[in-house]
């Protein structure tokens, strides 16, 4: 990390170009991952914004372990469906492919 945050330092006639704006995420989204990035020390300080206007609530939830996590998700996910949900209108988004073994 040490490498992107010292860049200016350690190199000449560096320009620096911020991208702050997300094309993607809706405001709730962008406030909610600004707010989990401040906790970080070791960071550029920058804080996205969001291109979209549209309005949705964001669900932060603590878990002690993956497993606890997945069992979270499916508890949700069979909430939604007895709610009227489709199951097709639901999708799980992983960081990475270890992350789904224990949703598997």
């Amino acid at each position: 990390m040490s490498l992107i945050l010292n860049f200016d330092k350690d190199y000449d006639n560096v320009d620096t170009i911020s991208l702050i704006k997300n094309y993607r995420s809706t405001p709730a989204i962008i406030k909610a991952a600004n707010n989990l990035i401040k906790n970080n020390t070791q960071r550029i300080n920058i804080e996205q914004q969001s291109h979209s206007t549209s309005s949705t609530s964001v669900i932060v939830k603590s878990t002690p372990d993956q497993y606890m996590q997945a069992q979270s998700v499916v508890n949700e996910i069979q909430k939604l469906a007895l709610e009227g949900v489709s199951y097709s209108d639901i999708a799980i988004i992983y960081r990475n492919n270890f992350s789904s073994k224990h949703f598997e």
